[in-house]
């Protein structure tokens, strides 16, 4: 018992400096990447597109302990980045979403099942960012209520571009 009790003790004590506590990753964390489109969509996720072998490094060492990729496993990457995560000790995750085909609620739904089991700070991307940001415009009204004009700028703010007109046709049709 007296063991459990020093143990006990000695993780508050931790936990009131911050040592126990996961890294909480920031605007500054973004600096030195090479990916287009990086953001900063919600606390401790950061997304954007395809992270070269020296992000995924840099990533990791600025706490992030789990990468999701959108990009369908037919999309040329330079690397095998589940590899290279595995590698660096990072969880590797695919959610494969196609120009069209996964934007959808339940694609969404999975990307907010994974963020939230992550175990610490994760990046989520695809080729550009755009995929996560339509993801994330679609769980803003699906999951958080938000109004059509509401999720299109919390997809903006994740990485939402081009696929703008695509998203907003998929959201009007879920508010009906």
């Amino acid at each position: 018992m007296r063991g459990v009790l020093t143990a006990l003790a000695l993780w508050c004590l931790l936990a009131m400096t911050g040592c126990a506590s996961t890294p909480e990753i920031g605007a500054d964390d973004l600096t030195g990447l090479s990916l287009i489109n990086p953001q900063l969509p919600e606390t401790n996720v950061m997304s954007g597109g395809q992270p070269s072998e020296q992000d995924l490094e840099l990533l990791r060492d600025r706490g992030v302990t789990t990468v999701v990729t959108l990009r369908r496993e037919d999309e040329e990457v330079p690397y095998d980045e589940a590899a290279k995560a595995a590698e660096l000790g990072m969880s590797f995750v695919r959610i494969p979403v196609g120009t069209s085909e996964g934007l959808d609620a339940a694609t969404a739904n999975k990307l907010r099942q994974t963020l939230a089991a992550a175990p610490g700070p994760t990046f989520v991307h695809c080729g550009s960012g755009n995929r996560v940001g339509a993801l994330f415009a679609i769980d803003a009204m699906v999951n958080d209520g938000k109004s059509l004009e509401e999720a299109l700028e919390v997809g903006r703010a994740a990485g939402l571009t081009r696929f703008e007109p695509r998203v907003r046709e998929v959201l009007t049709e879920l508010a009906q």
